[in-house]
């Protein structure tokens, strides 16, 4: 693809460049193509500095650009040429010579070129200059979830300390520090004040969102100017009880009683009318009890619910009793509204100064129990980056600046109307820096498009991004530095239709506020492309019960129609011209604004249909059924008398209860647990999931979280029965369920029941990469689809105009941001920040609008329910008036409704075509016949046949017998190629490909016969034998205690011994053997290395191992010195064939392994009655197989040993360099 000259103009890497690229534009093609010819214009990789918004576009960008650096190096000189004429460069035979050495001189960067996100070059440029800022360094980052906890135990704290203390001052000004709460009363009072609006979970998210708005946090952590801001609202008093007081003195008691007493001159035998005894009611209330209350319910004598003036405030009869003094009745009501208005006012005015001072407060104290845990714990949140890196780049430290100066010459600043303020305060810092007193040449380049600006939560504005350019302009233009502002509008990604419809629709002036005018144009592979966009009409609201007497939601019908047109267009092999094929499930995305039922039902029904569907982009991991699944089994394996867990576990896909078994399981008599009653039922299904059950509470008491669950899921089968019912989702929730236990289960030492309580506590969300290339249809929300495009796009919640609720009103008061709550009634002086708030929102929704119609390469379709409040600000009200002008329906009320009509009777397809197959509405009534063969053909029977012939080949059929179950069906899900379970969820089903070897279990039954073959005493003193049960559960308590006892004083072993071994089915007296079995090792002074604070025990892994370098061959020998040496050539363990021994899964768990300086040392504990002479070949082989997996993590010798528990003899279980074995 050749450059434009606007884009040529854009890589010109002699200047400095401001690029306003429109969607589809080719800017990540820019970037990379700049990068390219700044490279060869002879700028060092190091010295390049590319900055993106997030972590795939830096990816992305990065596989481009060692993809043409790839290509370059291979390419003949011919090629080469062509490709920098194309950047505009003049080929020259040293311009091809660099073009074909980049690829390697960025290969021997230790980082390759930079680039990164902002906040990965902030934290790298901290750890070069920690110090500078405060910082320790060897801070830590956390990642959000991390910070969410660590915000919340802070949180918790100062609650906990206000409850606790009870008016403790010294405890409570360390946890505030403040000066402007020194009083711990304050705090105490705000957080009741706070109480009484919102919950515990309500507050802890209201401060955290506080904490994210890091542009005003910082303001309001330094504790707010709450005077200043009673200034500003017109609050004379600074208490609320001073003005009220006041209010009542000035009012005019004489002139309200007169009124009481020409009301009751009017109470005839018919009485009052209701109007005028509710104002009698009031104001009699008001004189009586004058107080707030009564005086702000009075107010609306002369006001509305909406606080304005009322047009009649009194009967006119008693007009004429109503002249007091000075006044006239007209005048008197003229006065009392206004006087009433200014107290309304006042009044909201004090709540809202109670309020954000109240939240101020807390906040304040909150965040410096943060600030303080985490520099005690030496970690900063992500925000920390950018506020430290700003705090550097302004602090004017000369060498500092010296140091940046040196290292980059050219900046790239991607994304850039994704920017915060205070990130553009690093970019400025880089820029003054970057700039000033140098004599080398450095450019800027800056790319973005303050159209798909739709990050204001994260606090970017597009007024940031106009506002940079001009200073950078100004700047550079007082340099004398070339400097040019560009704009790229041509397109490489829509089709005509497309993009003549975007630039239509934000014409209109109720759709160019926040976008502006837009003039698109047509890259020249698209001009003759047909493309189409589909307005369907509105979902009418349908309240007709089906035959059982269910009224489906609405979102469920929306998500019915587009599952069933999504179907229809499938198995019709609906045309792409843009990529010459026929539509496949990873061509379609859904786009949405938020999450919610409408995700859900697409999801669900998209399964139901057999269609491949990659799900939510975004989702809580305890909240998925799967996870759900996974801990009610753990915790009923903890806790077997919980019933409602026993219940859920029984339900779930692991058991697989029907609703009949479960009734009978849970129709137990009165006082009976479930679980008894389980045990007691002679049914098969029961026996069956008994058994299951107890194999699985047996598996959860002897191995780690982490063993217990790879165990329910890969040996016991569960795997496959989630797949089963889930679908290709379950595997990614699988893997991060599998990645969090591993890497939380060592904070809570391993302990099941700590490790769900941990989990469950924790609010763990899992962001998909959305632009992975998976097959299946992508169902995003339109910030998560930003970046991507499809061939068909179907925007299906268009019809609803609701602007992001808003929690907080930020209030400019002198150098201070105060936080206002949002409420409907506000002081006059805030309207105007609350109406620019919404004004600014209604901009943004603009804007998301424009990201979610630009995703859409060839086809667009947008649909909604019902009309509901504000209708005609919606997205589907806007591209109705557009399709309307551009003439692709008939406005009319007539023609509107007859489509409807005709569509809902199923008579005929409405479409009513355009230029370019623009309809206005989709045919609802070609749903219903989506299973039916389409009678007409618009191709040839001959361009069908290779149509079909072509989709055979790729195991696709558009037969109708390869039309499987329609979602009214509710068909089980289907087995073909798309939901082709993977491998490893059938392990415990199928043959291994990979074969698991658990090394220690081949040895146990040995173990066990050891121990019920020989008398327990020596010389003489005899006991009785032990079956294999007891011996197992002796040799476990052997090891447990070799694992607990070490760090624990010897005063408390018994105790310890009692606690490790009360699990387990042995006598006192057998405790007491097992103790001091394992009390005569631990004493013993040979063996003080098991107390080594450096060792580990108890380690449980898992790992893939070349079977080669540890399997028994007769050709090895010998490695180089510390090596590990082959077992026996006599022991088989698996077959010496290569091709089945390529590779195994090694899981098993270490007794004890320690890290000494001169050598690793692992031991493998033995409680063999009579220990043999020599090593047996198993044992070696187990030990070999341990030393083999240790040995890439060290570089010192491994030793591996077996210590015989009963003798205290240490065996060597591999020939050191002398060939011995017993040590």
């Amino acid at each position: 693809m050749f450059l434009t000259h606007e884009q040529r103009a854009a890589v010109n890497p002699r200047i400095s460049a401001w690029v306003e690229a429109s969607a589809g534009s080719g800017k990540t093609r820019v970037l990379t193509d700049r990068l390219l010819a700044l490279m060869i214009e002879g700028a060092d990789p190091e010295r390049l500095l590319c900055l993106t918004f997030t972590k795939a576009a830096a990816s992305e960008m990065e596989a481009r650009l060692n993809s043409r650096l790839s290509a370059w190096s291979l390419m003949p000189d011919d090629e080469v040429r062509d490709a920098l004429n194309d950047l505009g460069l003049n080929p020259t035979a040293v311009r091809i010579k660099r073009a074909r050495s980049l690829f390697a001189r960025v290969l021997t960067l230790p980082y390759g070129v930079r680039i990164q996100t902002l906040h990965s070059f902030c934290e790298r440029l901290l750890r070069r200059f920690p110090l500078e800022v405060g910082l320790i360094p060897h801070f830590r980052v956390m990642d959000e979830y991390a910070a969410i906890k660590l915000f919340r135990d802070a949180f918790d704290h100062v609650l906990t300390q206000q409850v606790s203390t009870q008016g403790s001052p010294q405890e409570v000004s360390q946890t505030t520090s403040s000066k402007s709460i020194q009083e711990p009363t304050q705090l105490r009072q705000a957080l009741m004040h706070l109480s009484e609006t919102m919950n515990y979970g309500q507050l802890c998210d209201m401060l955290w969102d506080l904490l994210g708005q890091r542009r005003f946090a910082t303001s309001v952590g330094q504790g707010g100017d709450m005077a200043a801001m009673k200034r500003a609202l017109g609050l004379e008093q600074n208490h609320k009880e001073a003005y009220v007081a006041a209010f009542i003195k000035r009012t005019d008691q004489k002139a309200y009683q007169r009124l009481v007493e020409a009301l009751d001159a009017l109470d005839g035998p018919q009485g009052l009318s209701s109007s005028a005894q509710k104002t009698k009611n009031l104001i009699t209330a008001m004189l009586d009890h004058p107080c707030e209350e009564t005086y702000a319910a009075a107010a609306f004598v002369f006001l509305t619910k909406e606080h304005q003036a009322r047009q009649r405030v009194l009967p006119s009869k008693i007009a004429s009793a109503l002249v007091c003094e000075r006044l006239t009745c007209e005048a008197f009501v003229a006065q009392e509204t206004q006087r009433f208005l200014d107290f309304v006012d006042k009044i909201h005015a004090y709540r809202v100064c109670a309020e954000s001072e109240a939240l101020v407060v807390c906040f304040d104290a909150v965040l410096r129990r943060y600030e303080s845990e985490k520099k005690a714990k030496g970690v900063m949140d992500y925000e920390d980056l950018i506020a430290k890196t700003s705090a550097l780049l302004t602090v004017g430290d000369a060498w500092v600046a010296y140091k940046i100066d040196g290292g980059i010459d050219h900046i790239l600043v991607d994304e850039a109307q994704d920017t915060s303020r205070l990130q553009w305060q690093v970019i400025g810092g880089l820029m003054d820096i970057f700039f000033e007193g140098s004599e080398v040449h450095k450019t800027l380049f800056v790319v973005g498009d303050p159209k798909q600006s739709i990050y204001s939560f994260q606090g970017a504005d597009p007024r940031l991004f106009h506002d940079m350019r001009a200073v950078l302009e100004h700047k550079l233009k007082r340099l004398s530095r070339p400097f040019r502002h560009l704009r790229l509008n041509t397109s490489f990604r829509s089709v005509p239709t497309i993009l003549s419809t975007v630039d239509q629709v934000f014409r209109h002036p109720d759709a160019h506020k926040g976008v502006g005018r837009v003039q698109h144009q047509v890259c020249d592979t698209y001009k003759s492309v047909r493309g189409s966009v589909t307005l369907w009409p509105l979902l009418d609201k349908n309240k007709q019960e089906d035959s059982e007497g269910y009224t489906p939601p609405q979102d469920v019908r929306l998500a019915l129609t587009v599952v069933m047109s999504v179907q229809k267009w499938l198995q019709e092999g609906l045309w792409l011209e843009t990529a010459q094929r026929a539509l496949r499930a990873q061509d379609v995305m859904i786009l949405v604004r938020k999450r919610g039922p409408l995700v859900d039902a697409l999801t669900r029904l998209f399964k139901e249909a057999g269609m491949a569907v990659l799900g939510q982009d975004r989702f809580a991991l305890t909240q998925t059924l799967v996870v759900q699944d996974l801990l009610a089994l753990a915790r009923f394996c903890i806790t077997p008398d919980d019933d409602l867990t026993l219940a859920t576990a029984l339900k779930g896909p692991l058991i697989g209860l029907t609703e009949e078994e479960l009734f009978t399981a849970c129709q137990r008599p009165q006082g009976d647990r479930v679980w008894d009653h389980l045990k007691a039922l002679s049914h098969p299904w029961a026996r069956a999931a008994y058994q299951k059950l107890v194999a699985y509470r047996e598996k959860a008491t002897t191995a780690t979280p982490f063993a217990f669950f790879t165990h329910v899921l890969w040996a016991q089968g569960g795997a496959r029965l989630f797949f089963q019912h889930g679908g290709e989702d379950v595997r990614d929730i699988l893997k991060e369920f599998l990645t969090l236990i591993s890497a939380e289960e060592p904070k809570v030492g391993y302990s099941l029941e700590r490790l769900l309580g941990h989990i469950e506590a924790q609010d763990i969300t899992i962001k998909r990469d959305p632009s992975t290339k998976a097959l299946g249809i992508r169902i995003l929300t339109i910030h998560g689809a930003k970046g991507l495009e499809a061939p068909l796009v179907i925007i299906p919640e268009a019809s609803h105009f609701q602007p992001p609720a808003q929690k907080l009103l930020w209030c400019p008061v002198g150098d201070v941001y105060i936080p206002v709550f949002m409420r409907s009634s506000l002081p006059q002086t805030l309207q105007a920040y609350k109406a620019e708030m919404n004004a600014s929102l209604d901009e943004e929704s603009r804007r998301l609008f424009y990201v979610a119609l630009t995703r859409a390469q060839e086809h667009l379709v947008m649909a909604g329910t019902e009309k509901a409040r504000g209708y005609e600000h919606s997205w589907h009200a806007l591209m109705a008036r557009t399709l309307t002008a551009k003439g692709a329906c008939d406005a009319g009320t007539e023609h509107k409704e007859e489509v409807q009509k005709e569509m809902q009777q199923g008579t005929q397809q409405a479409h009513v075509q355009t230029q370019g197959r623009m309809t206005f509405a989709a045919a609802r009534a070609d749903l219903e016949h989506a299973d039916e063969k389409p009678s007409d053909q618009d191709d040839s029977a001959q361009e069908g046949q290779r149509e079909e012939k072509r989709r055979q080949e790729e195991g696709v059929s558009t037969t109708q017998e390869t039309n499987q179950a329609s979602v009214k069906d509710r068909a089980q899900p289907r087995s073909d190629k798309r939901y082709a379970f993977p491998p490893w969820s059938s392990m415990a089903h199928a043959p291994l490909h990979t074969p698991i070897i658990t090394p220690s279990s081949r040895q146990s039954s040995d173990d066990a016969n050891a121990l019920t073959t020989h008398a327990w005493g020596e010389k003489g003193n005899a006991v009785p034998s032990l079956s294999r049960a007891q011996a197992a559960a002796y040799g476990q308590a052997v090891h447990g205690l070799l694992a607990m006892l070490p760090g624990v004083p010897q005063a408390a072993w018994a105790q310890k011994a009692r606690d490790v071994c009360a699990w387990l089915a042995l006598s006192p007296d057998e405790v007491s053997m097992a103790l001091r079995e394992a009390a005569a090792v631990l004493t013993d002074a040979r063996f003080s290395f098991l107390h080594d604070p450096r060792a580990r025990r108890e380690v449980a892994f898992s790992a893939l191992d070349a079977a080669s370098s540890w399997m028994p061959h007769a050709d090895r020998g010998h490695r180089d010195k510390g090596a590990l040496v082959s077992p026996p050539t006599s022991v088989p363990l698996l077959s010496s064939d290569s091709s089945q021994a390529a590779q195994v899964m090694i899981s098993a768990r270490l007794d004890f392994y320690v890290a000494q300086p001169h050598e690793v040392r692992v031991i493998d504990f033995k409680t063999d009655r009579r220990p043999p002479q020599h090593m047996p070949a198993a044992y070696a082989q187990q030990l070999g197989m341990y030393a083999a997996l240790l040995r890439p993590l060290y570089t010192q010798p491994i030793r591996a040993y077996v210590l015989w528990t009963r003798t205290r003899h240490l065996m060597q279980a591999l020939p050191d360099e002398k060939g011995q074995q017993s040590v």
